[in-house]
């Protein structure tokens, strides 16, 4: 029973086998890569909060006498967002394709920005406060913003108008390949 061409038979869907391009060892074929970046909630700051959270929470339902599955549903839901926001990376990469991103559990696929869509791109400081409301998936005044901590980002103007900051912890060396690949515009 014939089925057709080879090629035809195993012909494949790209996005599903899109390579993790953190956390593996690179082999023959692979892009490369000439900044990257992951980046997580991992300030002390937050996680201290989110503890004393916690725990204005669950003091006064143990010493009212709240039922035991009360607390214990408020106990999980703390949990679960503190398990979230540890999950939550993002990782930011730039090559001779273009700007990739991606925030892992916002966006399912990875994001990429082709360098001929692109108009203008910058590393600048910033306020993520007053600019976009805060660090996160925000949206403001300024258009879309990818950050996890800090007030340095790549600050992308695309084509079409739509402005995209992507933050980042390594400002000296995305400058610096911005500046070697002659893309600051």
């Amino acid at each position: 029973m014939k089925h057709g061409s080879e090629k035809e038979q195993f012909q494949y869907k790209d996005s599903i086998f899109e390579p993790d391009m953190f956390g593996r060892v690179a082999l023959p074929g692979d892009r490369v890569t000439d900044f990257a970046e992951e980046q997580q909630f991992d300030q002390i700051w937050l996680w201290a909060l989110m503890g004393i959270q916690l725990f204005i929470i669950m003091v006064p339902l143990v010493l009212t006498g709240q039922s035991w599955w009360s607390m214990v549903i408020a106990f999980l839901a703390m949990v679960s967002t503190m398990v979230l926001l540890g999950s939550l990376k993002f990782n930011t990469w730039m090559d001779d394709e273009g700007v990739h991103y991606k925030m892992k559990l916002f966006h399912w696929r990875i994001r990429t920005i082709p360098w001929d869509d692109i108009d203008q791109i910058e590393v600048r400081e910033y306020s993520p406060v007053q600019e976009y409301g805060g660090w996160g998936v925000k949206y403001g005044k300024s258009g879309w913003a990818y950050n996890v901590r800090g007030n340095h980002g790549i600050q992308i103007l695309k084509k079409d108008g739509k402005r995209i900051l992507l933050g980042t912890q390594k400002p000296e060396e995305a400058a610096d390949f911005l500046a070697s690949k002659q893309l600051l515009v």
